[in-house]
């Protein structure tokens, strides 16, 4: 009976082997298999690392009205998404003007900037900072096009349809917004939901290997978190190549030292700085860069920060052939509608984005609009300047009544403010450069015209 029994057990013992056996087997040729699923999603960090390449920027800033409006958007060259973008801007403008009717024009303002970033060559994302009056209303929009098609792509394109993706969004995102905002650190995980529940997943941005999640509070603030998107291998249609290779150049220009380019002024001549705002423009800038080299004039620049890395080499010339370059904001924000660290921020991108094409950081500004304090002297260190004379040169049809106006009105150590992205204002510097010599004047920077 016993040897009965342990046959028996020995039997069962062996099926419920074999079983285990089957199972792992299974399960390992199940998790173990290689992953077939297409990928139409090639990261390209080459691509990610100049997000601007290939695209322009289009900026509209109104000169000479009661208030500020200043909008910057990136152009494609793709018909489909060019018209896309077209349509958000109109949009706000007409919701800005909309909200304005009845209401004194004097002190509102309209800033609408963005940032650029890629995932490679196609996939680029477009984050919109929408800023009515001030703080009072800042809303953020995101787009991301894939240039190829035309297509504005939704997040859910990018993973499995059947997936939990936006769970896994979710849980990834509150977990890094616990860690970003500590101030936060009471908060329970209900007001965690409610702020970046899945229902809540709707704007984002592909910024290189991350995915960048934006939630807006009741009170108006913006929460960003960063999710890379290695993470999410299992659920999305991203494809990863080995980078091992790959060293992201983060200052692909080596500082420049300032040319020595002009003629220094004459103790006893009469000074005047011209003063260029709101470039660089590829045509006109380089327009006005060429005629101040063959008279040996110096000038200073105040490139918009947002605009600079879409024409480095003119941003580059400038420093290099003896010119100086100011600091006017990032996105030609009205100052005195902003918090300090809001002030910060713009004269800090700016200053960030020209310092890492020329090597030489600003040490002037001169605020957008003409808005900052009588009495506010320095901002974030650098000394404030404002002009002396600012002809309309925005809507001037004829060169010559243009320089004409400038040259009744211009005295020794004047500081003139132009604009270089007008072809009539290139074609009066042509005036100005040859008869201004002629009446004792000699052409200097502002930091030259202040010593």
């Amino acid at each position: 009976m016993k040897r009965t029994l342990a046959k028996r057990e020995m039997r069962i013992l062996a099926f419920g082997g074999g079983t285990l056996l089957l199972v792992v087997v299974v399960l390992l040729a199940v998790f173990a298999r290689p992953d077939t699923r297409e990928r139409p999603f090639l990261y390209d960090p080459a691509a990610a690392s100049c997000p601007q390449t290939g695209l322009s920027i289009q900026t509209e800033i109104s000169y000479g009205q009661p208030d500020a409006v200043a909008v910057s958007y990136p152009v494609t060259g793709n018909a489909a998404v060019d018209r896309d973008i077209a349509a958000l801007v109109k949009e706000e403008r007409t919701r800005y003007e909309a909200a304005g009717e009845g209401q004194d024009p004097s002190g509102r303002e309209l800033n609408l900037s963005y940032e650029l970033t890629r995932f490679n060559s196609s996939l680029v994302s477009v984050c919109f900072s929408v800023v009515s009056d001030g703080p009072k209303d800042h809303r953020l929009l995101t787009r991301t096009y894939d240039l190829n098609t035309g297509a504005s792509l939704a997040l859910c394109d990018f993973f499995l349809p059947e997936s939990d993706y936006l769970q896994r969004l979710s849980d990834y995102a509150i977990e890094r917004l616990r860690q970003e905002y500590p101030s936060k650190a009471s908060w329970s995980q209900e007001q965690w939901q409610q702020l970046a529940g899945p229902e809540k997943i709707d704007r984002f941005v592909l910024d290189g290997e991350v995915l960048r999640l934006y939630f807006q509070q009741e009170d108006g603030e913006t929460l960003k978190a960063k999710v890379p998107l290695r993470l999410l291998h299992s659920v999305s249609l991203f494809a990863f190549p080995d980078t091992s290779g790959f060293e992201k150049n983060g200052s692909k220009n080596p500082p420049l030292a300032p040319g020595q380019e002009g003629l220094p002024a004459s103790p006893d001549a009469k000074k005047v700085a011209l003063l260029f705002c709101d470039g660089p423009f590829e045509d006109t800038t380089g327009d006005i860069l060429d005629q101040l080299k063959n008279h040996g004039a110096r000038a200073t620049f105040c490139p918009l920060g947002n605009r600079a890395a879409y024409q480095p080499e003119l941003v580059r010339r400038m420093v290099v052939e003896g010119h100086a370059v100011c600091n006017h904001t990032d996105s030609h924000k009205k100052l005195e509608n902003l918090s300090p660290g809001d002030v910060s921020a713009q004269l800090k991108k700016a200053n960030a984005a020209l310092s890492s094409i020329t090597g030489v950081s600003p040490t002037l500004i001169c605020p957008p609009y003409e808005a900052v304090g009588a009495k506010v002297k320095t901002l974030d260190g650098m000394q404030v300047i404002l002009p002396d004379l600012q002809p309309a040169d925005w809507q001037a049809a004829d060169a010559r009544a243009l320089a004409d106006e400038i040259l009744a009105s211009v005295y020794d150590g004047c500081i003139i403010q132009l604009h270089d992205r007008f072809p009539v204002t290139a074609q009066a510097v042509q005036i100005l450069l040859e008869e201004l010599p002629a009446q004792g004047y000699t052409f200097v920077t502002v930091e030259e015209l202040m010593k």
